[in-house]
């Protein structure tokens, strides 16, 4: 059965991505499999997130994901919430 992606998971994807992406445009070892390497993942499972199969990855996911591309946990909520905000409207 395939998974279904939904709104939560796709902005939280989307964030990731830009952070990692980010990165990729001064050193682009910052690649998919470099990113679930870091953190100790499957490629794939990291390529679902950044797809956003995945709408509530484990918070240590999240932590170690912020940790390895440089971002906060505040941070990403406050980008979270800003584009749920504007789906809305």
């Amino acid at each position: 059965m395939p998974i279904k992606r939904e709104m939560n998971g796709i902005i939280l994807g989307s964030c990731i991505r830009e952070y990692r992406e980010k990165l990729k445009e001064k050193d682009s070892k910052w690649t998919q499999e470099y990113v679930a390497d870091q953190i100790g993942i499957d490629e794939k499972h990291y390529g679902k997130i950044e797809r956003g199969y995945y709408p509530d990855p484990h918070f240590s996911t999240i932590r170690d994901l912020s940790k390895v591309l440089d971002f906060s946990i505040d941070e990403l909520s406050e980008k979270i919430n800003n584009e749920l905000e504007k789906q809305k409207k």
